[in-house]
């Protein structure tokens, strides 16, 4: 299907589109996602898109009387049209419910179509959902105290009603790290839980980064304890220590754990990008994912080079001009694109 055509009304009438807003069927998550993030061109029609399947209102249920008034005019016509019978028929009052059944049947369609609609999106409409532009970081205090800073182009949400009894939940699209405060119990500590697409993070109190992007998801630990829950596979819950990341793959089913400096992964929430020995087209993937654009390396050996360096990310302009002194490379922009040149 050609979804490079799609208008706001094509992505709104899409089922699969509307399982990725509501991250509802991992398959459909994981395609969009990576669609999305290879159409920067698409952002603000899948926004606007998205944002209105989130904000869906019901609207007035009852037909108006014009509406029912035309449905019986075209019923009378199509019944005037119809060949006459040639069996007398012999008149017979009709009580008032069968005068009226129309309207009824018609009044109670859409009254059950309404239910429908408010069954299936009822439990959005209870989360509060915080949301970053491209380009933009935005930290949040969540009702417990827990912090979370929230990286670009990313969302965060969590009930209305957040309660302090039960478990703390978030749900992550995106990249986010958090600073979870403990909370002692009689029965130990209250579990702090981050919900992703593919896997559930299951915490105490602890400083962790999740990401959540192009079906793949990314979990480096700090310091503290994380458990990991797979949704999808029959595997062993995963206990990190500080210093390990973990990652699934959602396109491989595949899961890796290795020891990293975590440093590498969560400098971006103090506007830094640190790099030891990563490639180009690795850095092109995190300018597309952070502020929107698209990224054009035009020469494959440029591509697999890496460098090592500490770059600002507090303005697209300035990290380029970094990136192009560290790599020694030309790095020009074309509208809504990056051109990587030797």
């Amino acid at each position: 299907m050609d979804f490079d055509h799609y208008t706001r009304e094509d992505f709104i009438a899409d089922e699969s589109f509307q399982n990725w807003v509501w991250q509802a069927q991992p398959h459909n998550v994981a395609f969009w996602d990576a669609w999305v993030a290879a159409h920067p061109e698409k952002q603000a029609t899948v926004e606007a898109a998205r944002q209105w399947i989130l904000g869906l209102q019901l609207r007035e249920t009852m037909p108006s009387e014009a509406e029912i008034d035309d449905s019986l005019t075209a019923l009378r016509a199509r019944l005037a049209a119809a060949p006459l019978s040639t069996t007398p028929m012999l008149p017979t009052p009709r009580p008032f419910w069968r005068q009226h059944a129309l309207k009824i049947a018609a009044s109670l369609l859409l009254l059950l179509g309404a239910l429908a609609v408010v069954w299936f999106y009822g439990a959005q409409w209870q989360r509060e959902t915080l949301a970053t532009r491209f380009g933009e970081t935005r930290k949040i205090l969540l009702p417990d105290r827990s912090v979370v800073v929230l990286n670009a182009n990313s969302r965060l949400s969590y009930a209305s009603d957040w309660s302090d009894e039960g478990n703390r939940e978030v749900w992550l699209e995106g990249e986010a790290y958090f600073t979870v405060k403990q909370e002692p119990r009689p029965d130990g500590f209250r579990k702090f839980v981050v919900h992703t697409s593919d896997l559930d993070v299951e915490v105490i109190g602890t400083q962790f980064n999740v990401t959540n992007r192009r079906a793949r998801t990314q979990v480096v630990l700090q310091e503290g304890k994380v458990r990991l829950d797979l949704k999808t596979e029959q595997t062993a819950p995963v206990e990190m220590r500080p210093g390990d990341l973990v990652e699934y793959s959602l396109v491989s089913k595949q899961l890796r754990q290795r020891r990293v400096e975590p440093e590498l992964y969560t400098s971006w929430k103090d506007d830094r990008l640190i790099v030891k020995d990563k490639s180009i087209r690795e850095i092109a993937s995190l300018i597309e994912e952070t502020y929107g654009l698209s990224v054009v390396i035009q020469d494959s050996a440029l591509a697999r080079l890496e460098i090592r360096g500490t770059f600002s990310l507090a303005d697209l302009d300035q990290l380029t001009r970094e990136l192009a002194i560290a790599a020694e490379i030309r790095i020009t922009r074309e509208g809504d694109r990056l051109v990587f040149q030797p």
